[in-house]
């Protein structure tokens, strides 16, 4: 089955001593089905009885549970089988291509879905060369998932951040999103960044004698940085 998914167990039981029309109770003999029990967890506590049961796993899982089945008079029988559980990858979405301006600084957000009681990493590839932004969501708020997960709690993020394209151009922005059970999902979107025109301040006013120098100095902006010129006039 799958994570967040009930899964329905239901034995098969034959009892010898036991001549009915195949329900749970006392047949004729006296004999019968009393009880089944059932162990999911493998801890060896049997904590659900019942013919038929449901069990939601909150996250991947592989391991054992156990049944015990008692009769009407005091026999016990024990059996066991495996269980796995699959993991379902979240859900990510960035939403629509972006433009932008270059050296402006532009917010992009990531929505995250998991079905499973995970952990998530968001994992921002820019697509400058630039290193990535990595951020991580614990589904309990303040540490790592336990192994196996024991709450049904999926988790339901807005992932909000910022960057600074140093030049114009096309980018492609990828957002990788990994769960605690190794599950991978990715989302990119194209960014537009457009070339802003540099801003230049000459200063002043300036004032001199006739004859003598006087030095001007003007300094350009461009996207991200600063350039400073002078010029020397006599």
């Amino acid at each position: 089955g799958y994570e967040n998914q009930p899964i329905t167990f239901h034995p098969t039981v034959f009892d010898p001593g036991y001549i009915g029309d195949g329900s749970y109770g006392t047949g004729s003999t006296g004999s019968g089905i009393n009880r089944v029990e059932w162990d999911l967890d493998n801890d060896g506590i049997y904590e659900r009885t019942g013919e038929v049961v449901s069990y939601t796993w909150g996250a991947d899982y592989s391991g054992q549970i156990n049944v015990r089945v008692y009769d009407n008079v005091g026999h016990v029988t024990y059996a066991h089988t495996t269980v796995t559980v699959y993991g379902v990858p979240a859900l990510v979405e960035l939403g629509p291509d972006r433009t932008t301006d270059e050296g402006l600084v532009t917010t992009f957000v990531a929505h995250v879905y998991d079905t499973g009681s995970d952990d998530v990493e968001l994992r921002w590839d820019w697509g400058d060369g630039s290193a990535d932004t990595v951020n991580v969501y614990y589904n309990d708020g303040s540490g790592p998932d336990s192994y196996p997960s024991t709450d049904i709690n999926p988790i339901d993020v807005y992932d909000s951040v910022t960057h600074v394209y140093g030049d114009n151009g096309v980018y492609i922005v990828t957002v990788t999103v990994t769960d605690d059970d190794g599950n991978v999902s990715v989302d990119s979107i194209v960014v537009s960044v457009s070339n802003v025109a540099p801003e230049v301040d000459i200063g002043g006013p300036y004032s001199g004698d006739e004859g003598k120098r006087i030095t001007f100095s003007a300094v350009s902006y461009t996207h991200l940085r600063a350039h400073e010129t002078s010029l020397h006039l006599v």
